[in-house]
């Protein structure tokens, strides 16, 4: 395999629902509100991603880029900033919108993942802010191409994908997914219009569905599950 092993961590009601916010008062007691974090440590990979709109809404916090023209030629293939990081926090970003404010998320290097739409400004953007980045795919983030690339270039043999539920259906949709870990909790969400925990838009509107493998499953706290599956 030329591409990290990706695992998809994720917390969902019964339901599959997967926006935490409406769960306050659920996760607010001790023994579920740490399970997702502690089974992040168990898996045991060298990086974590997600989409813009969870760094957005998690960590970046909507603050916008500062923009200007570098007075230098720009790379749009790949910049590596710190090559003495050994863990990382991976963004799927295909236009260059998150506004970073520092080069790394609790020690874990960012390395942004973008399309050729991205702009010489917002690439210039990362270089001052020592953000490492990979530019693949005209329109879109060549998924197949950037993953080799984080495995080849980085070093990068594992990573738990964290959502949303657009890049998690996305990534599996690209045959790219290996494993899922999933934390379902004994509650019902009815919210409307919220997402789950894979979301996928073809051009046919019908997706094909196969059968994973059950690896693992662990009874938890309160009656929460840990549901272990291979993709293949």
């Amino acid at each position: 395999m030329n591409r990290p092993y990706i695992i998809c961590h994720m917390m969902s009601s019964i339901n599959g629902k997967i926006l935490t916010e409406n769960w306050g008062n659920v996760l607010e007691s001790g023994e579920l509100g740490n399970l997702y974090e502690d089974f992040h440590e168990k898996l045991d990979a060298q990086a974590w991603m997600c989409g813009r709109n969870t760094l957005e809404i998690d960590f970046t916090h909507g603050a916008k880029p500062e923009l200007v023209k570098s007075s230098e030629a720009i790379t749009r293939t790949i910049y590596k900033a710190n090559s003495d990081a050994e863990s990382f926090a991976i963004a799927i970003d295909t236009h260059g919108k998150l506004g970073w404010q520092d080069d790394n998320i609790d020690g874990d290097h960012v390395i942004s993942m973008l399309s050729e739409k991205v702009s010489d400004e917002y690439l210039h953007f990362l270089k001052r802010k020592g953000i490492s980045y990979i530019v693949s795919g005209k329109s879109e983030v060549d998924l197949k191409a950037a993953f080799g690339i984080l495995y080849t270039e980085f070093g990068i043999g594992k990573i738990l994908l964290e959502g949303g539920g657009h890049v998690n259906g996305s990534i599996y949709e690209a045959g790219l997914l290996d494993e899922l870990s999933l934390i379902v909790l004994p509650i019902i969400d009815t919210t409307p219009n919220t997402p789950t925990v894979f979301e996928y838009t073809s051009d046919s509107g019908k997706n094909e569905v196969e059968l994973l493998e059950l690896k693992e499953v662990k009874q938890l706290a309160k009656g929460a599950l840990w549901l272990n599956y291979r993709t293949k």
